[in-house]
C-alpha cells in the first residue's frame, strides 16, 4: 500500500513539474522502476522541484526494494501453483507490479488488468511475456497431446492446453481427465478440439466437486453437564 501510494505521489509530482517548466518527459532518463519516467537534469538542478523529487525517487526505491525482498508476504497465495516456473527474479518484478500498481490480491491475473498508460501498458506486455515464456513448455507438451487425441491443431489448442495445465495445479489429474474426455466417445470431424474441449470443462468441474471437502457435520453427542468448581 505505501509502494502503491509513493508511486502514485512520484508520478503527479514529476508531471506537474514538467509540465511547469515545458520539459518533455519522453526524452528523460530511466525512472526509480522500469515504467516510470526518470527526473530531467532540468529539474533535478531546479531549487524547489529538484530535491522534492529526489526525495520521492529515494521513497520509491526503498518501498520496491523491500517488497521485491518480501515476496512470499505480497504475492497472493494462488501464485504458489506456478512456482515450478516463476523465477525468483521474475516473483520479485511480479511483487512489486503488483503493489506498485494496486492489483487486489483477488486479482486472478498474474500481472493484473491492462494499464491505459502507453509505458506501463509496455511493461504489463514484457511481464506477461515473461510468464508465458516460462510456463510455455508446460504447456506445448499438453498441446501435443491434445493433438495426439484430435489429428490436427486449430484455433482451441492452445486454449484446451492452458485449461489442462491449470487442472493440474488444481491437483486434478488433468491426464485422466482427458483420457476419459477422449474415450466417452468419437470426437466429431467438424470442430474436433472445442468438443474435445467441452468434455473436459464438464468433466473436470465433475472432479473438483467430487475432490471438494464436505462440510464437517455438528457434533450431536450430549452436553454433559458441568458439576461444582473444584479446588476453589
Amino acid at each position: 500500500a505505501q509502494l502503491h501510494e509513493a508511486v502514485g505521489r512520484y508520478a503527479d509530482a514529476l508531471t506537474l513539474a514538467a509540465s511547469k517548466l515545458h520539459l518533455d518527459l519522453e526524452e528523460a532518463p530511466a525512472g526509480p522502476l522500469p515504467w516510470l519516467a526518470g527526473v530531467p537534469p532540468d529539474l533535478t538542478d531546479h531549487p524547489a522541484w529538484g530535491p522534492y523529487l529526489t526525495a520521492r525517487v529515494r521513497r520509491v526505491s526503498s518501498l520496491a526494494a523491500e517488497v521485491g525482498a518480501r515476496v512470499d508476504a505480497t504475492l497472493p497465495n494462488w501464485m504458489r501453483r506456478y512456482d515450478d516456473v516463476l523465477t525468483p527474479e521474475i516473483r520479485a518484478d511480479l511483487a512489486v507490479w503488483r503493489a506498485a500498481r494496486g492489483v487486489r490480491p483477488n486479482d486472478r491475473t498474474m500481472a493484473g488488468p491492462t494499464p491505459t498508460s502507453d509505458d506501463e501498458a509496455a511493461y504489463h506486455r514484457h511481464l506477461q511475456r515473461t510468464i508465458d515464456a516460462g510456463y510455455g513448455e508446460a504447456i506445448k507438451a499438453w498441446e501435443e497431446r491434445i493433438v495426439e487425441q484430435v489429428g490436427k491443431r486449430d484455433e482451441q489448442t492452445i486454449d484446451l492446453a492452458k485449461h489442462l495445465d491449470q487442472l493440474q495445479r488444481r491437483d486434478i489429474d488433468a491426464e485422466r481427465v482427458l483420457d476419459l474426455a477422449v474415450r466417452h466417445k468419437p470426437l466429431p470431424v467438424d470442430r474436433p478440439t472445442a468438443a474435445l474441449a467441452y468434455r473436459v470443462r464438464s468433466i473436470g468441474t465433475a472432479t473438483q466437486r467430487r475432490q471438494a471437502p464436505a462440510t464437517a457435520p455438528f457434533d450431536r453427542r450430549p452436553t454433559q453437564p458441568s458439576g461444582p468448581a473444584m479446588g476453589m
